[in-house]
Parts: structure tokens; C-alpha cells; sequence
């Protein structure tokens, strides 16, 4: 039996250092907790938390509504796509977006917001 012995050929997903910097399977991630701001849209741009920093188009979107007041969200900042109510989830595992942009609805208010976004 001829051929190349498998167990010698060596394969990219091997090597660490190639499967960091392959595109086909790099994976963005994004998490943050935040207080929007009353009345006014305030963006909140996909930025990768693992190597780089740099920003990133989702394959997915998580926002969940930890706060007893409601919370508008946008992905353009200019139209309401939707408002979380308390205890409400936002869970998207299609939505190709930069960014997502959140507005509280109740002054004088801690409205505490988790994103996730890959």
C-alpha cells in the first residue's frame, strides 16, 4: 500500500498559530453590561474583545432587560425596532449588524442592559 502516511501530513488546523488568523474560523466575540441613556440613542458598536479590538458584523445578538423599566433598541438609531420590558430578552441568531443602539424609557433610572454579540 503506497500513499502519504496521514498521521505525517501536517494540517492547518494543527498549528495554532493558522487557526488564529484563518478567517474561515475566526470568531468575534462581544459582551457588555450598560445604563442607556434617557430619551437618546446611545450606540453600542460590536468590538471584538478577544485579540484586536476591532469592530465586527454579528451572526448573532443577545440583549436581555435586567432592569424593571423598559428599554427601546434600534440598529439604525433612528427607528424602534423593539422595547424590552424587565426581565425581557432580546435573542436574534441571525441579525448581521455593527452595532446596536438602546434608549431608556424611565428618567432617573437604572436600567442595567447585558449585550452579546458573535
Amino acid at each position: 500500500m503506497g500513499g502519504v502516511d496521514p498521521t505525517l501530513t501536517p494540517r492547518w488546523w494543527d498549528n495554532p498559530a493558522l487557526v488564529r488568523e484563518s478567517p474561515a474560523v475566526r470568531s468575534f466575540r462581544y459582551y457588555v453590561r450598560v445604563n442607556p441613556t434617557l430619551d437618546i440613542w446611545t450606540e453600542y458598536p460590536f468590538l471584538d474583545q478577544g485579540r484586536t479590538g476591532e469592530g465586527f458584523e454579528s451572526v448573532a445578538i443577545t440583549v436581555v432587560n435586567d432592569a424593571a423599566n423598559p428599554v427601546d433598541f434600534s440598529f439604525d438609531g433612528v427607528t424602534v425596532h423593539g422595547t424590552l420590558y424587565a426581565g425581557e430578552a432580546l435573542v436574534n441568531d441571525a441579525r448581521r449588524e455593527r452595532h446596536i443602539y438602546l434608549k431608556n424609557n424611565v428618567a432617573l433610572s437604572a436600567s442595567i442592559i447585558r449585550i452579546w454579540a458573535w
